[in-house]
């Protein structure tokens, strides 16, 4: 079973995520730009997921959904694409995209 990403600590949104347009960013590249911005990705005690930590995760998780593939994989890409799009206090407007990576990856 894949490990999937824990949730994102929500505030307030952000419009167009998973764009099919856009490039597929690397995890390092997705989240050196969120946690740049001021976010942070938390375990589901609340505690919160060093960048270095979640990056590792990430690119773990990765490389189970391309070995999964299909509407898992475009879930996944979608995920990413929203996070590197993420400004300022938009923190939680990714949830939608990692809820259905939850649903379609495990």
């Amino acid at each position: 079973m894949l490990k999937i990403i824990p949730v994102f600590l929500v505030l307030s949104g952000l419009l167009g995520c998973g764009s099919e347009e856009a490039e597929v960013p690397s995890c390092e590249a997705a989240f050196g730009h969120f946690y740049g911005e001021g976010c942070a990705m938390f375990n589901s005690d609340g505690t919160m997921i060093p960048l270095g930590e979640y990056t590792l995760d990430c690119n773990a998780a990765l490389r189970g959904v391309y070995q999964i593939g299909g509407s898992c994989q475009g879930a996944f890409e979608d995920f990413l694409r929203c996070t590197i799009m993420v400004v300022g206090d938009e923190c939680g407007e990714c949830n939608p995209e990692l809820g259905i990576v939850a649903a379609l990856c495990t």
